[in-house]
């Protein structure tokens, strides 16, 4: 994992791998409380990220 520090590090050890150029979050799986931290970490979240936010809220419509 790539070490940047502060606020980012800590986020990075909850979801994965964080790009520390550009900050992007590699989501392989969105628990619950980390939708939001995606979408304010990357305004524009990743393909990858968008992908998994939409599996999250589908989850969420069966509940």
């Amino acid at each position: 994992m790539v070490r940047v520090s502060g606020r980012a590090d800590r986020m990075g050890a909850m979801m994965g791998k964080v790009d520390a150029m550009r900050r992007q979050v590699d989501v392989t799986h969105v628990k619950r409380g980390q939708l939001a931290a995606i979408t304010r970490l990357r305004p524009e979240p990743s393909q990858r990220a968008q992908e998994a936010i939409a599996r999250v809220a589908a989850r969420r419509g069966k509940r």
